[in-house]
């Protein structure tokens, strides 16, 4: 069984490779990467932070979109969020929303209906979305999470895809979403049922 490499260990090989093949630019934004790493843990987030940003390169933003999935650092939310919304990252979206599900993400509710309800292609990024819904914990504020399901349910399906097999799993996908969050609403409803009596 091979050892799990640390972040750094992957930022120094990306950051070979990237030498190897001559891309300059790409190696110099990966040795940006190493040097946060390097840097004490509060401090290293900061950096990357910026980076998330700063960069144009979508392998380094991968990257860093890994290591704030580990980082058990909520700082990391606001930076992944504007990542989401970048048209610059259309395409790749799915990353930063697998890097949310790692954390409770119950405050930006309407962020990630939107997501849902704007989408063309219910694929990985609607799945990843499904997972960041999932691992809300509440508790939800019952006017938004009502006018979320209700959202929910309204879709009529991606409206710029024909394709009637996209349209029935759109409808699967938003369908799931909605009962994640009313089965979520539930259990907050119940439990405060029973802590009144």
């Amino acid at each position: 069984m091979t050892k799990k490499q640390t972040h750094g260990q992957r930022a120094r090989q990306y950051w070979r490779e990237a030498q190897a093949a001559g891309n300059t630019a790409l190696a110099a934004d990966f040795e940006q990467v190493l040097h946060g790493l390097e840097q004490p843990r509060a401090k290293a987030i900061g950096l990357l932070m910026k980076r998330l940003n700063a960069t144009p390169h979508q392998e380094v933003k991968y990257f860093i979109s890994r290591v704030f999935e580990k980082a058990k650092d909520e700082r990391v939310l606001r930076p992944l969020l504007k990542a989401i919304a970048d048209p610059g990252n259309t395409g790749f979206a799915a990353n930063f929303i697998w890097a949310c599900s790692s954390y409770d993400c119950t405050k930006h509710l309407p962020f990630f209906v939107r997501l849902l309800l704007r989408s063309t292609d219910p694929g990985e990024p609607a799945l990843a979305c499904l997972h960041v819904l999932d691992n809300m914990k509440g508790p939800f504020q019952p006017t938004v999470l009502k006018r979320s399901v209700a959202q929910l349910l309204r879709r009529r399906g991606p409206q710029l895809v024909p394709d009637a097999d996209v349209h029935q799993l759109d409808e699967l996908l938003t369908t799931q979403a909605a009962y994640i969050l009313l089965d979520k609403y539930f259990t907050q409803l119940n439990r405060e049922y029973k802590q009144s009596r």
